[in-house]
């Protein structure tokens, strides 16, 4: 709990969240209305950031993930979720939305949907 306090701060304040991406920007959007499955209108934005060309690695994998939850996230998910946090280097947004993944039973959690409207 007190990770994700700390973590809400620091992208609260950081000018770095000016440079959430239009992925990153979609993808928050679509979880913070997330009501255990995206919808089939979510699928198409999440489709559409899979096969852009300007989307990056991680935000391709981020919405692969949240097109396929189910009430939350496979184990496998959460595997590489695990190991991509674990990079120092992955840009603020792409953590927020990664640890909110972790977090989801049904819906994001109220930490990180505070997290997540930063990035909308």
């Amino acid at each position: 709990m007190f990770k994700k306090i700390v973590l809400v701060l620091i992208l609260a304040l950081s000018p770095l969240y000016a440079s959430a991406s239009d992925a990153t920007s979609k993808i928050a959007s679509i979880l913070l209305t997330l009501n255990h499955f995206p919808s089939d209108a979510d699928k198409v934005v999440l489709n559409g950031i899979q096969e852009s060309d300007s989307a990056s690695y991680n935000e391709k994998m981020l919405a692969r993930i949240v097109s396929e939850i189910q009430h939350k996230i496979s184990e496998t998910d959460r595997e590489d979720l695990e190991e991509m946090l674990d990079d120092e280097d992955i840009k603020p947004p792409v953590r927020v939305i990664a640890t909110a993944l972790l977090g989801i039973n049904h819906k994001v959690s109220g930490s990180d949907a505070t997290a997540l409207k930063a990035l909308e």
